[in-house]
């Protein structure tokens, strides 16, 4: 009887140390999956801003640092396949001029008359990350030319 009581003991111990170790693996792998989506978003911010620095700094949309042109903007709305062999893909960018005149996206055909100009916008798939930053654009108003504060929303798809 006494080594019946005995084995059992072991056996209480086993499956208790089993217990234990089986909880210690699905936190391990709770906190390995944590830190691969806080790596991975950490991943995406990094590339947003670097494709904010790269919109900033591009002679294609900017005539200075953070100062874009609004004719070179209307000159890529509708583009999105060329900008994308230049930035690459999968991200999009918004830029809104707050001129104080009604909100109008730009198309190929709109010179002047619009103040959204969207980049790759209609190829996410729903899910996306931004980060937003107030920019200025060199444009024409009923003054010449103006510098216009902006807003410029930049974003990767997930």
């Amino acid at each position: 009887m006494k080594a019946q009581v005995q084995l059992m003991e072991y056996l209480i111990l086993a499956v208790f140390i089993v217990g234990f170790m089986f909880f210690i693996m699905v936190f391990l792998a709770g906190y390995q999956q944590d830190q691969f989506a806080a790596e991975k978003e950490q991943l995406e911010v990094q590339r947003i801003t670097g494709l904010m620095k790269q919109f900033l700094v591009s002679p294609f949309l900017a005539s200075e640092r953070g100062v874009f042109e609004a004719g070179r903007l209307e000159g890529f709305a509708g583009r999105c396949s060329e900008m994308q062999g230049i930035f690459g893909k999968g991200w999009f960018i918004e830029i809104t001029v707050f001129d104080g005149k009604r909100p109008a996206e730009c198309k190929t055909n709109t010179l002047g008359k619009c103040n959204v100009y969207r980049f790759c916008t209609e190829n996410g798939e729903g899910k996306s990350i931004s980060l937003e930053m107030p920019v200025n654009v060199l444009g024409e108003s009923e003054n010449g030319r103006q510098m216009l504060p902006a807003n410029m929303i930049v974003g990767v798809h997930r």
